[in-house]
């Protein structure tokens, strides 16, 4: 199956990041955000993007335009052990982009897990030299490098800048 098929047959998970670009953007009409805010909250990613997500997630279901699912109890912030790499955060994404020849190679899915992966510092095929360059940019406020495979082997790397306003999804030959 080409990439391409492969992305039209995932096309619900893919509008999660075109969403997230779109709200990100200011463009999503109020209904379109309150869905994009259900479906964070359906799937836990509300609590593991940066913290505008959460708390926005959380006033939504406080003034009763979204719903609380179960996902939030072990996913929210609160039920995460501090500093725990495994279910928190290591540093702020800021604004979440995708070139166009990774959103039109990749699918959603290997996008979503390297997201998430990368958040929480799992910097994926590096170098140990690599890896440890990223964790001293952790902590000196400088740009991190991750790199993954997709489900069909294509190499995809996400980048965040140094301070923090953006991070991008990309193909190798993108960079």
């Amino acid at each position: 199956m080409s990439h391409r098929n492969h992305t039209t047959t995932t096309t619900k998970a893919f509008d999660e990041i075109t969403a997230l670009m779109a709200y990100e953007a200011g463009e999503l009409s109020q209904p379109d955000t309150l869905r994009l805010f259900q479906h964070l909250v359906d799937t836990g990613l509300a609590w593991k993007l940066q913290g505008h997500y959460g708390r926005t997630a959380q006033a939504l279901i406080n003034a009763g335009h979204i719903a609380a699912r179960n996902a939030r109890s072990a996913d929210a912030p609160a039920a995460a052990t501090p500093g725990n790499a495994a279910t928190s955060p290591r540093f702020p994404t800021g604004r979440i982009v995708i070139t166009a020849n990774a959103q039109r190679t990749l699918a959603a899915p290997d996008v979503s897990r390297g997201l998430s992966r990368h958040i929480r510092g799992d910097w994926g095929e590096l170098c140990e030299e690599d890896r440890r360059e990223n964790e001293l940019s952790l902590k000196q406020g400088f740009r991190l490098l991750s790199a993954y495979r997709a489900a069909d082997g294509c190499k995809f790397w996400i980048i965040t800048e140094a301070d923090r306003s953006v991070t991008t999804v990309l193909l190798p030959e993108d960079y």
